[in-house]
């Protein structure tokens, strides 16, 4: 993506071709973040200032964490978006900068997250609003952003349900545990990335209550009204997330206690099998031992009698076990 200068101003999103701020609206710079800028020449070309030195090092980070530092000057958001979950097997958490000044909005976004792209074609369709001031274009932004946390619900649900099928189906089918551990990571990632965003939209909205050098009082209480509603969508996704931790540890729960349940009817079957076949085993054990002479072993009908009490122990021993429902 090649670095873009755009003007926003009444509704309308065009490109910018001047080297000064413009009297009315104002500018929003999108770029790759991979792409060789010289952020701060260009920041102090249209606005006069520059970013903290520690800040641009923070930039060059390709996965750095979630974050929100406010300044003098500008505010700075790092957000990890959530861009592949849905469709790319190996996941990928895309990093999105904003770097809000008085009439300058600054996003730098991964060369693999097209969320940037999707919101201008929002604006370009006019499916929605443009805001007024680089505040609240960054607070859409990350609504949209968190939004897209919520929209994964859909594709782990799937997933679940897959699983659930798998697990459950213990005679016939082989587990993957390696599938199985990657998904529950996955979850899990998610879960520690939604309390990342809720974090850092704390960290916002409690700095737009206590300062207002950057907007007026009353757009200062719309932006945190709004700001608001994108930390209950953010909640919503944590909580979203934990449930789906607790449904897939209950899952490997169930399906552990399957097995183990499978392997006591297995040990009980085998159990009676052993009793039924012991009076058997015990009469053919006395009379097979090598003694010279053994009461009755001569008489003629000795080998049906023997026969004849083997089966009627095993026949007593069945109508036992049928009685005290042991199988």
């Amino acid at each position: 993506m090649p670095v873009e200068l755009l003007h926003v101003h009444q509704q309308t999103i065009s490109c910018y071709l001047e080297k000064t701020l413009p009297s009315e609206g104002y500018l929003w710079l999108v770029a790759d973040r991979s792409e060789n800028i010289d952020l701060n020449s260009l920041i102090n070309q249209y606005t006069g200032k520059t970013l903290n030195e520690r800040h641009i090092e923070d930039l060059k980070q390709p996965n750095h964490p979630s974050f929100y530092e406010g300044m003098t000057d500008y505010d700075l958001i790092i957000f990890r978006c959530a861009s592949d979950l849905k469709e790319s097997a190996k996941r990928v958490f895309p990093v999105t900068v904003f770097i809000v000044f008085d009439k300058l909005l600054i996003s730098l976004c991964d060369k693999r997250d097209d969320n940037l792209e999707k919101i201008r074609q929002l604006f370009a369709d006019q499916k929605r609003t443009v805001p007024g001031t680089p505040e609240t274009l960054a607070e859409f932004c990350l609504g949209f952003l968190v939004d897209r946390y919520l929209d994964v619900k859909q594709g782990f649900d799937t997933r679940l349900s897959a699983w659930q099928k798998k697990l459950l189906q213990v005679k016939s089918v082989k587990v993957d545990w390696d599938a199985l551990l990657a998904f529950k990571t996955d979850v899990r990632r998610i879960k520690t990335l939604c309390e990342e965003q809720v974090d850092i939209l704390n960290s916002w909205r409690t700095y737009m209550r206590l300062n207002t050098h950057h907007v007026d009082a009353r757009l200062q209480q719309q932006l945190v009204i709004n700001l608001n509603d994108v930390v209950d969508h953010a909640n919503r996704a944590v909580k979203l997330a934990t449930q789906l931790q607790q449904e897939v540890e209950s899952l490997m729960q169930l399906h552990f206690t399957i097995l183990s349940h499978r392997t006591n009817e297995i040990m009980r079957v085998l159990a009676v099998v052993t009793c039924i076949f012991l009076p058997p085993n015990l009469i053919t054990g006395i009379f097979g031992m090598n003694f010279t002479s053994i009461p009755d072993l001569s008489k003629p009908h000795a080998f049906y009698f023997a026969v004849f009490f083997m089966l009627i122990f095993s026949a007593l021993l069945w109508v036992v076990f049928r009685w005290r429902r042991w199988v």
